[in-house]
């Protein structure tokens, strides 16, 4: 097996093919703007990898070599590596769902968070919008609720992504809470200190969001350098 554009793989010690080498009889017929060889070094794809993501089912890899018929005879778009991740890698029943991060909101609770119908009718385009059945969300941001795009995303809690129609009564804002718990952070989190000797800071919902943009849980990253440190 070749690598394919810039794949590369490690074997194992038992999996060694052995190297391949160009006949010097067929040089003559590969000229300069034939670069496609050069890519064709000795060595395999192994597609066995090993993962440790808690929750989370990963299998290898599909890369597939697909030939384009317009540019079929000796260039370098005839071999392109189709590799499909998302679909062939995570196996996301196994993993949780929004609904697992969630709060149930009251509805005095609800209107806090709820999207003005006004910004869904002239914005709602550019919100990345998920449900409690979701596996996924967007990262959230210092911006959250601040700007509209690429700052995280909403929750619509009844009917369904791209048929129903997203209203300020099916779709909100995640809490501070539930954000804090996407990105890690356990359910006690608290932005106020618990000890009687700290002086009490009274912390807004806009700066809440600016604290979790982008932030990183103590716990998640103790955990990684933990499992780092035993595979050493």
């Amino acid at each position: 097996m070749e690598n394919v554009a810039g794949f590369e793989a490690k074997l194992q010690p038992n999996e060694i093919e052995p190297t391949s080498s160009l006949d010097s009889s067929n040089l003559d017929e590969h000229d300069s703007n034939n670069d496609v060889n050069s890519n064709k070094v000795a060595g395999t794809i192994h597609s066995d990898f090993l993962y440790t993501i808690e929750n989370v089912e990963m299998t290898s890899p599909v890369i597939e070599t697909i030939s384009d018929p317009k540019n079929s005879e000796n260039s370098e778009n005839s071999l392109k590596p189709k590799v499909n991740f998302e679909k062939s890698m995570w196996d996301n029943s196994k993993g949780l769902k929004i609904g697992d991060f969630i709060d149930k909101l009251s509805d005095a609770d609800f209107k806090t968070y709820a999207i003005d119908q006004k910004v869904l009718d002239s914005h709602g385009y550019v919100f990345d919008v998920v449900m409690p059945s979701s596996s996924r969300s967007c990262c959230f941001t210092k911006s959250y609720k601040h700007y509209n795009e690429g700052t995280g995303s909403v929750l619509q809690i009844s009917g369904t992504v791209g048929i129903d129609k997203q209203t300020s009564e099916n779709t909100r804002y995640f809490t501070e809470y539930e954000v804090a718990r996407l990105l890690g952070f356990p359910n006690d989190f608290s932005f106020t200190s618990k000890s009687p000797n700290d002086k009490s800071e009274n912390v807004t919902l806009k700066q809440s969001y600016k604290l979790l943009g982008n932030s990183l849980s103590v716990i998640v990253v103790s955990n990684l350098v933990t499992r780092l440190i035993k595979q050493m």
